[in-house]
């Protein structure tokens, strides 16, 4: 009975990231491959860890999920925030798709980057601790983090230019025109509530 109400608590917290960031992105597909490349990077840091580092996987350390799941929502907004700001820069920037994703990829990079660098530091110093086990959920946590990361920048970054490029304006996956601003099925439609 506890295993099925905390599976049950889990895959609703999963939902809730995913729901939050459909509200914030107004977009199933971008919030679907969000939480794709954020619930993803944990088998890869878990073959990292198992193949790479020849370690044992144990029970604390799947808990690494519930922080992955902020730290790679947080990347995933941040990129999204590029992009939305790159429309509002000088026509040079702006006039092009290819020059909005340049100016938007740069920009998110390094934000990234430094808040990935600093959340892997912070575990690589958690090694410091006597507690084997509190030194291998560090090691791992900065693992997965750094995959995160990898995958947020060039997953989710190629997720946004797909959107832009064959979704945008269009509701349910492509299938019908999206709606005016304001309207039902219209940009700020779901998430009007909530401002």
């Amino acid at each position: 009975d506890i295993l099925m109400v905390d599976g049950f608590l889990s895959i609703c917290s999963l939902f809730l990231v995913w729901l939050y960031m459909y509200f914030s992105f107004e977009n199933g597909f971008l919030a679907s491959c969000a939480m794709f490349e954020i619930v993803f990077s944990l088998p890869v840091g878990m073959c990292i860890w198992t193949l790479i580092a020849q370690q044992k996987i144990f029970w604390y350390q799947m808990l690494v999920i519930y922080m992955i799941l902020g730290i790679g929502a947080d990347d995933a907004f941040i990129v999204w925030d590029a992009w939305l700001q790159s429309a509002l820069e000088p026509p040079d920037i702006s006039g092009s798709a290819r020059t909005r994703f340049a100016w938007a990829y740069r920009r998110s990079f390094n934000a990234m980057m430094v808040t990935t660098a600093t959340t892997c530091g912070s575990f690589i110093i958690g090694c410091a601790s006597p507690l084997p086990q509190v030194q291998s959920f560090c090691v791992f946590a900065a693992i997965v983090v750094f995959v995160d990361w990898l995958f947020c920048v060039t997953f989710f970054a190629s997720a946004v230019n797909v959107y832009e490029r064959y979704f945008r304006g269009k509701q349910c996956f492509g299938c019908r025109k999206e709606g005016e601003a304001g309207q039902c099925c219209g940009p700020g439609c779901c998430y009007v509530c909530f401002r």
